[in-house]
């Protein structure tokens, strides 16, 4: 797939190759799915649809509309980032886009997700972790004001998770994102940590985003990242 085409059309693309058998055609297209839903983490990272698709817009459901192809056609491999994708959004907002593009099961299982991804992130927002990042245990006198004998670098990450009802969901994925829907940017309080609490800050929110992406698939009733096979 040499052209960039809308979700729209690159959903009908897929379609017409599954419904004549075009097995070549097919294979390039979840292949293409697959580079824009990975099933690596470090590939997630970098992703943004808008690189791979014309006009490519969340706010008009194109992660809801590749969801269903994705879901019809055997694209399983991208399936876990696409439904996080469509489930991170509000349950309103999911309720209305799968009402268009998804069927009744596949609204279940995003609304579902959500509420099982919205607990994790809850549980890693309140908890501190390893005992390194909760604990000043270094033997490095701390420079920035005020800073507390604790890590600050969870106070952060407590403030930037959001697991609430009435916003997309933010979690440690959305804070390691580069591209320009998820751009981190670091707050005022961040720039001001002493470097060590800074790095703890940092460090922890690369902990999370691993642990919650080995989590995803379970989120929405999906063999581990393991057994899930490409359907390429």
């Amino acid at each position: 797939m040499h052209e960039m085409m809308c979700a729209p059309l690159f959903t009908s693309f897929l379609r017409m190759s599954t419904k004549y058998d075009f097995a070549a055609v097919r294979h390039d297209a979840v292949a293409y799915l697959a580079q824009v839903f990975p099933g690596q983490l470090d590939a997630f990272r970098e992703r943004d649809g808008r690189d791979f698709f014309a006009g490519y817009s969340s706010k008009l459901g194109d992660d809801f509309r590749l969801l269903a192809a994705a879901r019809l056609h055997g694209a399983t491999f991208s399936l876990p980032a696409l439904f996080y994708m469509c489930a991170r959004r509000t349950p309103e907002e999911i309720a209305t886009f799968g009402a268009r593009f998804l069927s009744n099961e596949d609204v279940r299982i995003a609304l579902e997700g959500r509420k099982a991804a919205a607990s994790f992130i809850e549980r890693l927002r309140l908890h501190p972790r390893a005992p390194g990042y909760a604990n000043h245990t270094r033997k490095v006198q701390c420079v920035a004001p005020s800073c507390p004998n604790f890590s600050r670098g969870q106070t952060y990450l407590s403030c930037v998770y959001d697991a609430s009802q009435k916003r997309a969901l933010r979690g440690p994925l959305e804070q390691t994102m580069k591209s320009p829907t998820f751009v981190h940017q670091e707050t005022e309080e961040l720039k001001t940590y002493c470097p060590i609490h800074r790095e703890d800050a940092i460090r922890q929110n690369a902990d999370d985003a691993k642990a919650f992406w080995q989590a995803l698939p379970s989120f929405f009733q999906l063999p581990d990242w393991k057994n899930l096979e490409s359907g390429v």
